[in-house]
């Protein structure tokens, strides 16, 4: 059983309709996951630009502030917005995860250097939302950050852990991270 809300939010028919040639251009183009988050991110702007729910969003990717927090935007609600009603405020700070895989599972970062100890970003962000997009889905999942955590702590012992292999200018190191499937959140 899990005990907190997940709403899931579609973007719109137009940006459906140009999913399929935008995920062929980004086949193509990018192949650093970086490059790849930054293609999700623009297209989760996109989608705010269009809702009737958003008054302001402040792009906070490249705040030393917001980075520190893992917090890669501010959004300003109308009152009356699924978000406001899920975080209870009108202000509410986003963590936008993109997924570019087809796979059944959320990629929950446990740390992103497993050598150093590093907290991962699930684990140290101070998002009131996090959002999670599965691109090639064309699909969000919306989880407020402190319960999703919560929850995933608690049933850790549930979830298949990975260790993911990285090369930086240091040298190799490994990501850790929890695969939790999509069905245990949506159930």
């Amino acid at each position: 059983i899990i005990y907190y809300t997940i709403y899931s939010l579609r973007l719109q028919t137009w940006m459906e309709q140009k999913t399929g040639a935008i995920m062929e251009e980004i086949d193509k183009i990018f192949t650093g996951s970086l490059k790849r988050g930054e293609v999700g991110e623009e297209i989760f702007i996109a989608s705010l630009a269009s809702s009737k729910a958003v008054k302001k969003v402040y792009d906070a990717r490249r705040s030393a502030k917001y980075q520190d927090d893992d917090i890669d935007f501010i959004i300003n609600l109308n009152q009356k917005s699924m978000l406001s009603h899920l975080t209870g405020s009108t202000k509410v700070s986003v963590e936008l995860k993109t997924d570019y895989t087809t796979h059944p599972n959320f990629y929950y970062e446990k740390s992103s250097c497993y050598e150093l100890h590093t907290a991962g970003c699930m684990e140290k962000t101070k998002s009131d939302v996090l959002i999670y997009y599965y691109i090639r889905k064309n699909f969000f999942y919306v989880l407020k950050t402190d319960t999703f955590r919560d929850w995933v702590h608690e049933y850790s012992e549930d979830f298949r852990k990975n260790f993911k292999e990285e090369r930086g200018r240091f040298g190799i190191y490994h990501k850790e991270a929890w695969l939790i499937p999509t069905s245990s959140i949506e159930a």
